[in-house]
């Protein structure tokens, strides 16, 4: 087994973080829980582990300043921050460090094992894992390519727009939130993900109207406004381009799945 580090100054999220995942199905032990960065580094003074997990921002010293301890005495351990896209600056500073994984809060289960599978087989290859039984230090290895700052701008952008689909989301918005000019985001999203910003933020809006239709309470033009569509007309020309049917035969479609 590999082991880890959890730190987070919040109990809920440690504790939820350990129970929710079988880690020794995916090869690691929790072997820590911890609620502040200081607490870490003592920790790692007496103790080798391979992998840190840690809120980017703790009450006194913060997961950055963990990345930075690890980065500055060459030590062997993996880190993985977990961030609000709030933090994203400190995200910046992180990529200096050699962070491995950089995650966003609230963070998608799927998504933190196949970050964990993907160190484990970094591990295995490696054959540094196994924590005080390995010898020797190794240098950390730098953050995989799809972890740049340009992409880091685009994950914090995205988060900021599944928050705020409902409101009048615009370029200009989203921009200003992650603090680039929006050429450079309009830039940053054709090459990132092949989308327009349009396009993108589009499709947020049907995905999550396809949702609120599976329920029967909400009527059709209380869900375009829902999520962001004030014109109902609108609505229903952008849901059947990007869903191949209108509103109501999705919904008509859905119940009657549902009815089999």
């Amino acid at each position: 087994m590999y082991r880890v580090i959890v730190a987070d100054d919040e109990e809920h999220v440690r504790s939820g973080i350990a129970e929710v995942i079988d880690w020794a199905s995916i090869g690691f032990d929790i072997v820590a829980r911890l609620a502040d960065g200081r607490e870490v580094i003592d920790y790692l003074q007496a103790c080798e582990v391979d992998v840190i997990l840690t809120d980017i921002k703790m009450t006194f010293v913060s997961g950055l300043e963990v990345a930075k301890y690890v980065h500055r005495e060459k030590r062997r351990e993996r880190v993985v921050l977990l961030s609000g896209y709030q933090e994203f600056k400190l995200a910046q500073e992180a990529i200096q460090y050699q962070v491995v994984h950089y995650l966003l809060k609230p963070t998608d289960v799927g998504e933190l094992i196949a970050v964990f599978q993907s160190i484990k087989h970094d591990l295995d290859a490696g054959g540094s894992g196994g924590g005080a039984e390995s010898g020797g230090r190794t240098e950390t290895p730098g953050p995989p390519e799809e972890y740049t700052v340009e992409s880091l701008h685009i994950r914090v952008a995205k988060e900021y727009m599944e928050n705020h689909y409902a409101s009048d989301l615009s370029l200009v918005t989203v921009a200003e939130n992650v603090g680039l000019s929006t050429v450079y985001v309009s830039k940053l999203f054709k090459q990132a993900t092949g989308e327009t910003f349009t396009d993108c933020l589009t499709r947020i809006r049907i995905d999550n109207a396809k949702r609120l239709l599976r329920d029967p309470r909400y009527k059709i033009y209380e869900i375009s406004e829902q999520v962001g569509y004030q014109n109902l007309k609108h609505f229903y020309k952008l849901f059947k381009r990007i869903a191949g049917v209108t509103p109501s035969d999705y919904r008509n479609r859905v119940e009657a799945e549902e009815r089999r």
